[in-house]
């Protein structure tokens, strides 16, 4: 603990040298100003003593688990004063330095064994695990004379997750059954597919194909069987961490709107009954979560890939085809999220990954590059405005360019841009399941 003093006691002391000064005019002993600082010296002391200690206070931090990408967060300073004086504190917590705390400084009137809370709000900008740091706390001893101040070790690590608002709203939506227009493919849609789900009488609407010939010579008139697409298939979810996924839409990378995009996939797919896996990869495999199902395995992926960063290196599709080879075998949909820089390298990465495509349903995420778009739509003022547009015009034909010859070369993909990835991922992944392709 570390002791201080008061404004009030820095005015005291200024003030016995009135009588230094004075006795220089009126002859008066400087025992005088001896006694007074003794005296004040005396009553610092009773201050420092009289003031409860370190040992009176029970301090401890209270906030919810989950924290989000951009998203407001409390946090509550919780004070315990166990000594028989009430006390008025100021707090400050340790915090990672972008996160701007509001307010940075807490003041708490502390009465005597009661409890006391305060608040300051925090709005995490990344992904990751944080270390919140030690709390720094100061009050004024009871005579208002001599400060105390200590800090409160603390070694929490606080995970910042994704915006979890799209993965919760594909899940209520897929229990509710209450799908926009835009999200209509993850309806479940009955009649496609071979998982027998019930029998029913035949309507001129229902396939021909699809009449129980047997039911309907029981029941003296025509019955068509219901099927619904099938369950507990493999979906692999390939995420790539190299250095492609970092260019930035504002503080927002490539890989936040892929790992976002990600989560919503797992969710729908759980949802529908498959086996969901997850794999890391960059200049080499990372991580790789075993496809499984449930709600475990859903907090086993966001628990995996909240805190996953880009990196500068360069991507090795390679490793990435001879680990799946190796160690999935079972015929699964793989979804890779990535990025096609132009032609060049789109015929490469098709090239490499024709081995995966022959064993498992493949296809490939890729984001257009939001700041591209900014710049077509800016006026041209002048000559430079002209040169910047038209370098615009040619970067986004070759990432287009690079899908199209990764589809004539036989890999599916999609590239869009970052606020159409999550619905055209799921659309995909439902209509896949529906032309029974993962089987």
């Amino acid at each position: 603990m570390v002791m201080g003093v008061t404004s009030r006691m820095v005015l005291l002391v200024c003030a016995g040298g009135i009588f230094l000064l004075s006795g220089m005019y009126l002859h008066l002993h400087i025992s005088i100003f001896i006694v007074y600082n003794t005296v004040l010296a005396g009553v610092y002391l009773l201050d420092l003593k009289m003031s409860p200690q370190q040992k009176d206070f029970t301090i401890h931090r209270k906030y919810d688990d989950v924290f989000e990408i951009g998203k407001e967060k409390k946090v509550s300073l919780c004070i315990f004063n166990a000594s028989g004086r009430a006390v008025v504190m100021q707090l400050k917590d340790t915090v990672p330095v972008d996160w701007k705390p509001n307010p940075s400084l807490i003041t708490l009137n502390c009465a005597a064994g009661q409890d006391a809370a305060g608040h300051y709000t925090v709005c995490p900008n990344k992904r990751g695990s944080y270390a919140l740091g030690n709390i720094f706390v100061r009050y004024s001893g009871v005579l208002g004379l001599c400060t105390k101040q200590f800090q409160v070790l603390s070694g929490e690590t606080v995970p910042v997750y994704p915006d979890l608002y799209p993965m919760k709203k594909y899940h209520l939506m897929s229990q509710k059954r209450i799908l926009n227009k835009d999200d209509a493919a993850a309806h479940k849609v009955f009649g496609i597919g071979t998982d027998f789900q019930y029998l029913r009488e035949y309507t001129s609407d229902d396939e021909y194909r699809k009449i129980n010939w047997k039911a309907s010579a029981r029941a003296h008139r025509l019955i068509t069987g219901v099927y619904d697409v099938e369950k507990n298939q493999n979906v692999i979810i390939c995420i790539d961490t190299g250095r492609t996924m970092m260019p930035a839409n504002g503080n927002i990378v490539r890989l936040d709107y892929c790992i976002q995009s990600a989560l919503v996939l797992a969710q729908v797919a759980i949802d529908k009954g498959d086996q969901v896996g997850v794999l890391i990869f960059g200049n080499e495999v990372k991580k790789f979560i075993k496809p499984a199902k449930g709600p475990a395995q859903m907090h086993k992926i966001l628990q995996g890939i909240y805190g996953i960063q880009p990196e500068h290196y360069e991507s090795d599709f390679n490793e990435l085809v001879s680990y799946l080879q190796t160690y999935q075998r079972k015929r699964s949909l793989v979804c890779i999220f990535s990025n096609q820089r132009d032609e060049e390298n789109g015929k490469e990465l098709a090239a490499v990954l024709q081995p995966l495509n022959k064993k498992h349903v493949l296809f490939m995420v890729s984001i257009l590059d939001p700041g591209l778009k900014k710049l077509l739509n800016r006026p041209v003022r002048n000559q430079q405005d002209t040169y910047i547009k038209a370098a615009a015009v040619y970067r986004i034909g070759t990432e287009q360019n690079a899908s199209v010859i990764m589809t004539r070369m036989g890999v599916k993909n999609i590239m869009t841009e970052p606020h159409r990835l999550t619905p055209e991922v799921v659309n995909r992944y439902i209509a896949l399941k529906k032309v029974m392709r993962i089987s």
